[in-house]
């Protein structure tokens, strides 16, 4: 569903060019002037979230639809042929790039979930952050939970440093574990987890380990 070609990939640091069909939800068709509207890592802080995924995909939208001041741009397109294009710059620090298509009047947020790229590095790997910052967007788009682990866990698993990445991970354990057998079990991995964590990232993932557990 993305609306560029799979091989055009948003690189840190470089500009990147983004392509739109309108025919892809047929919501634009026949629009004289479109526009992109994006924001890179997150669009808002407005929808309540005590703690990442624990809010749900309606509340998360409304961050796209009144985004925080500042967090968003648009930049009008140019039509080529049946697409329209729009060259957008990649800030090194940026993880995500999220975005919606408009006319003066009607908006394509691919069916309330936003279109969604990784930023990749020069070798074409997701950056740093890039998974972490997908869960909302994943969110949104429906996925449950075992699609968001995973998602998590191949964040730590090619950058083991991402502290926040590992804590949403185990905290996503236990959002479904109801049998308290499970329940111990999960606790009793989630400590040892957590104490392998502080070795590594010192005594900061005690606060994470008493909210956890």
């Amino acid at each position: 569903a993305c609306s560029h070609p799979t091989t055009d990939k948003p690189v840190a640091g470089k500009t990147y060019r983004l392509l739109y069909d309108p025919s892809h939800f047929g919501i634009l068709a026949g629009a004289t002037q479109i526009s992109v509207v994006y924001a890179f890592d997150f669009w808002g802080t407005k929808a309540h979230q005590i703690l990442r995924g624990e809010t749900g995909d309606t509340d998360l939208f409304q961050n796209v639809l009144y985004p925080d001041e500042g967090r968003s741009w648009e930049v009008k397109m140019v039509r080529d042929g049946n697409q329209w294009k729009a060259d957008i710059p990649i800030p090194k620090g940026g993880a995500l790039l999220s975005y919606y298509f408009k006319d003066g009047t009607r908006r394509d947020y691919n069916e309330q979930k936003t279109y969604v790229s990784y930023v990749h590095d020069e070798t074409g790997n997701p950056v740093r952050g890039a998974r972490f910052r997908n869960i909302d967007f994943l969110i949104m788009a429906g996925n449950k939970l075992p699609a968001l682990l995973d998602e998590l866990q191949n964040e730590v698993r090619q950058y083991p440093d991402h502290f926040l990445a590992h804590v949403v991970y185990w905290r996503f354990q236990f959002f479904d574990t109801i049998s308290p057998d499970t329940l111990g079990d999960l606790a009793t991995k989630a400590g040892l987890y957590f104490d392998k964590l502080q070795k590594q990232f010192g005594d900061t993932v005690l606060n994470y380990k008493a909210m956890s557990l």
